[in-house]
């Protein structure tokens, strides 16, 4: 323990799949998610992309997610000094879902607004 302990939040907001940023003809296979709702009584989204290592169910997994679109609560442990250090519990999304190929999801890119 040190004088520069992390402290960190955990809290739960719902998510929506992204098809901003679609490719059919990209190589890679990309879901990009977004979780929203309020931290500390101000608005906070997470923009995550993940890769996805599974190319036999891409599709499949993208419409699966939308099933739960704005309904599910996931989890997220947020830095509570910088708020775009997180995390996203893919465990818990996984067993929330009921999906472990959530598990395969990799994170490449991110970012936090917080207004």
């Amino acid at each position: 323990m040190g004088l520069f302990k992390k402290e960190y939040d955990i809290i739960e907001l719902p998510f929506r799949y992204d098809n901003t940023f679609d490719d059919d003809s990209a190589e890679a296979l990309f879901i990009d998610l977004i979780f929203y709702g309020t931290y500390k009584e101000k608005n906070i989204q997470f923009n995550i992309t993940f890769q996805y290592f599974n190319e036999d169910n891409y599709y499949e997994m993208i419409n699966y997610l939308k099933q739960y679109e704005n309904r599910v609560l996931i989890k997220i442990k947020v830095n509570a000094k910088k708020v775009n250090n997180f995390f996203i519990d893919l465990e818990d999304m996984a067993d929330k879902l009921s999906n472990n190929n959530i598990l395969k999801f990799d994170r490449i890119c991110w970012g936090a607004v917080y207004e």
